[in-house]
């Protein structure tokens, strides 16, 4: 009997394995379509972060997207030079890149948590879908990937069963997040409560602080020149919270979990049904194999 369940395990093993190659797999193939379909097209902010790019190879750098007060600038420094030498490939090139190293900061952080197989399984999931992740994997928008990956990189330098003396790193990469987005806190709040006491110490808050204002010395020197213009100016608003509500819970939050396709917003069951039922298989796979392997 012992034997049996032993050999089952085995199998559920290599089915998690198996699984997650699949799921690898699937992610390649979907950001190949995107590349190569319609979607694929250079769009207006995909070129105005091309342009800044090359602006700043001659020397003109701005501390934030073009036109607006917030969305902070640091991929620049990667792209820059990206583009400098393969040209507008690199506007596919770099955020691929920035998405296989948040896919590998994923399975990082999943460790913390899960056995090895299960964070591969999680981290290539997290790899195949939702499709709009997919399709932002291969834009250099400025501060989306690089939000979540500065993000990650607190969520795993904080964590409680990690010991640490890098405060001045956290520092700067909280500082860095702040300039990127505001939505840094998303990660930075959580981060910080669940590392404890550590990070309340004044040595450590004084160190923090430091590496915050040179990580976010780009936000703060600009919004001191322009009397804290990013706090000041908001997004123009119509309609009322019930509109906004109805807006996400029928449109952003379906997209944001795969549900819809990016932007044109079409039901990923009607437009790619195919695409659609191999990623609802994966995930309910997953599920399967994880509950009946624990």
């Amino acid at each position: 009997m012992a034997g049996l369940r032993e050999l089952q395990l085995a199998r559920r093993i290599q089915a998690t394995y198996l699984l997650a190659a699949t799921a690898a797999i699937v992610g390649v193939v979907n950001r190949w379509l995107f590349h190569t379909g319609s979607a694929g097209r250079i769009h207006a902010d995909e070129a105005v972060a091309g342009l800044m790019a090359r602006d700043l190879l001659s020397g003109d750098w701005s501390t934030f997207f073009w036109g607006q007060q917030y969305g902070g600038t640091a991929e620049l420094i990667f792209l820059a030079p990206a583009i400098a030498i393969f040209g507008s490939s690199a506007l596919a090139i770099l955020p691929l890149i920035e998405s296989i190293v948040l896919t590998g900061l994923v399975f990082a952080y999943c460790r913390y948590f899960l056995s090895q197989r299960d964070a591969l399984l999680a981290a290539s999931l997290a790899w195949a879908a939702p499709t709009l992740w997919q399709w932002f994997s291969l834009r250099p928008m400025l501060f989306y990937q690089p939000t979540l990956i500065l993000g990650f990189a607190l969520l795993l330098l904080l964590h409680p069963r990690r010991s640490t003396d890098r405060w001045f790193i956290i520092g700067i990469i909280s500082g860095i997040g702040w300039w990127t987005s505001p939505q840094i806190l998303f990660f930075a709040i959580p981060a910080f409560a669940t590392c404890g006491l550590p990070c309340a110490k004044l040595r450590n808050l004084v160190r923090i602080t430091t590496g915050f204002c040179i990580g976010a010395a780009p936000w703060i020197a600009t919004n001191i020149a322009t009397k804290l213009a990013s706090i000041r100016s908001q997004p123009p608003r119509s309609g009322s919270f019930v509109d906004y509500l109805s807006t996400q819970l029928s449109t952003g939050w379906p997209m944001a979990f795969g549900l819809r396709l990016p932007f044109d917003e079409m039901w990923m069951f009607d437009s790619a049904p195919l695409l659609f039922m191999v990623i609802a298989t994966l995930f309910l796979t997953a599920a399967l194999l994880v509950y009946r392997t624990h």
